[in-house]
């Protein structure tokens, strides 16, 4: 047994001595004032039947005297009767009568935290970097570029079609129904932006994205405390 648990043991029967000696002086306390009660309540009786005889004596003596007197005395010695009776009920309203009543000892259990459930964390959830869009240069054009092919202007028959880049007149010659031709701008070669350009680059766009956490669930039980209650001993009036 530790050192604290004997100091303990000995705290404990050291408050139950204490406790037992208080309670066996309040009992002989109560003793003695029962007692004390019992003699003052019986020479107060003495003393009511010694004036009661006192008083039957007179009346026998006063049995020769007129009916009026005999009336008179009757009267006086009800009025003597009654201040007797009133000290032996204020006697007897005094006492107090009970007894003792043993709460034995005993254990009692107190909730101190009601069962419940935790969210434990057991693994972190990966994050990694997704791409969403690779990277690109976008052609911002000047005000004033165009986009197309080289022209050169050209001498087209207007019956038939055709295009001459030189000479028509021997055609028209040849062919007077066609009724004559026009100069048009013939394009040369594919098409390709006039003028001047700027390049801005945009770098590839990436998101962070990340697995979700794993928790696993932990039931934790009600926790209980055990408080012991030494025996009592308490007066109760009857």
């Amino acid at each position: 047994m530790s050192k604290r648990k004997r100091v303990a043991i000995i705290i404990a029967i050291a408050i139950l001595l204490i406790g037992t000696v208080f309670a066996y002086q309040h009992y002989t306390d109560v003793e003695a004032d029962t007692a004390d009660n019992t003699v003052a309540t019986q020479s107060k009786e003495e003393k009511n039947s010694g004036n009661m005889d006192s008083n039957s004596a007179s009346e026998k003596q006063n049995d020769v005297l007129t009916d009026d007197s005999n009336q008179n005395e009757g009267k006086d010695s009800e009025k003597t009767d009654k201040p007797s009776d009133s000290r032996q009920d204020s006697s007897s309203s005094s006492e107090k009568k009970g007894h003792y009543e043993i709460i034995p000892a005993y254990d009692e259990t107190v909730l101190i935290r009601e069962a419940y459930d935790e969210q434990v964390l057991v693994s972190k959830g990966e994050c990694t970097e997704v791409k969403i869009s690779n990277a690109w240069d976008e052609e911002v054009w000047e005000d004033g570029a165009w986009y197309g092919s080289d022209t050169l202007e050209a001498k087209v028959c207007n019956g038939c079609g055709a295009i001459f880049y030189g000479s028509i007149s021997e055609h028209m010659a040849d062919n007077p129904e066609h009724g004559g031709w026009h100069n048009e701008l013939i394009p040369q070669g594919d098409p390709y932006w006039h003028g001047s350009k700027t390049i801005i680059h945009h770098d590839a766009v990436y998101e962070t994205r990340c697995e979700p956490d794993e928790y696993t669930t932990v039931h934790h039980d009600p926790e209980y405390k055990t408080i012991h209650h030494e025996e009592q001993r308490i007066w109760v009036d009857d």
